[in-house]
Order: C-alpha cells, then sequence, then structure tokens
C-alpha cells in the first residue's frame, strides 16, 4: 500500500527512479533535485492536501532525524530541515498562494502547526509503551524533531540559514 507521499511522488512526473533517490540527491545534490521537482513537475495535479503534508511531513523528520547521537553530520538534518520548507512552499504553491497573500500565512502555519502536533502526538504514544532506556532515546528524537521544524518554520525564506543556525536564532529568542 502507498503512503501519502508515495502517491505525491507517483503524481509528479520527474526523473527520479525512487523515492531513495530523491532523498539522496535532497541531502546531498540539492541543486540538482530541486532543480529536477521544478523541471518535471505536473502542472495539472493540485490535489496536494494538508494531509499529504502532515505525512510527508513526518517521513521526513524520520528519514533526516533518526539516528543514533552524532552518526550524522549536520547537514543531513540540515537538508531535513530544507525539505520540510519545500514540501510547505509545495503545499502552498498547489493552493496558489503567494507570499503576498495573507491566506499564505495562515495555511503556512497551519501546515507547520499540523507537523508538530502529529509528531506531539506520536512520541506521546511511543513513550508511554517504553522502557527507561528507549523513553530517553525516544525524547531525544523527538527533541530533534521538535527543533527541525522549528528551523523550518522560522528560517528566512530567501536565505540559506543552516540548521545550527535557525535553532540558535529560535533558542535567543526565549532567552
Amino acid at each position: 500500500m502507498n503512503t501519502l507521499a508515495e502517491k505525491r511522488l507517483n503524481n509528479i512526473n520527474m526523473p527520479f527512479k525512487s523515492k531513495e533517490q530523491r532523498a539522496f540527491l535532497h541531502a546531498n545534490h540539492p541543486e540538482i533535485a530541486k532543480r529536477w521537482e521544478r523541471d518535471y513537475e505536473n502542472e495539472e495535479d493540485s490535489s496536494f492536501t494538508l494531509d499529504d503534508v502532515l505525512m510527508s511531513g513526518m517521513e521526513i523528520l524520520g528519514d533526516y532525524g533518526a539516528y543514533e547521537a552524532n552518526l550524522r553530520g549536520s547537514e543531513t538534518v540540515d537538508a531535513g530541515v530544507e525539505s520540510l520548507k519545500e514540501l510547505v512552499e509545495y503545499y502552498l504553491s498547489k493552493l496558489g498562494l503567494t507570499d503576498t497573500d495573507a491566506e499564505y500565512y495562515k495555511k503556512r502555519h497551519e501546515a507547520y502547526q499540523a507537523i508538530w502536533d502529529e509528531n506531539f502526538r506520536l512520541n506521546k504514544e511511543l513513550l508511554g509503551h517504553a522502557d527507561k532506556d528507549e523513553r530517553k532515546e525516544q525524547e531525544i528524537l523527538n527533541q530533534r524533531y521538535n527543533a527541525m521544524v522549528l528551523a523550518a518554520m522560522n528560517a528566512p525564506q530567501e536565505s540559506e540559514e543552516t540548521f545550527n543556525e535557525a535553532v540558535k536564532n529560535v533558542l535567543d529568542q526565549y532567552q
């Protein structure tokens, strides 16, 4: 059975051979991945919904954020943050909204809030079934996922701010 994210990928006519190749290109060659998505997007398919954003967003968090300790470099998490931003921007573009529309900001907030809420719900569910060691690992993962969502949501849209800079800026706001 296909996930909504896989259905989304299948509905976009692009030269990616697999979901794994798409993730690899976004992580290691983001300019190529962006160009392929831009050049090969099927403009007639506008059925990308908030549910698609939610499911794809959760997959991005898992794909880019789930790892033990510091086994991946920050560039992998940065790629995940960038993928979240691109996902939400794609959704907004399918709604026909631009950053000059007031509705754009409302829908943008709703998309990030949906990802945040689903991550919270899943984390709470997982913690309820975890033993002491698993709890600690799950709490660390949840903190990383939350930081990724906050970094994507709060990062300027025009600049290439890194994940670490975005998290620092968010944390500075609360100190």
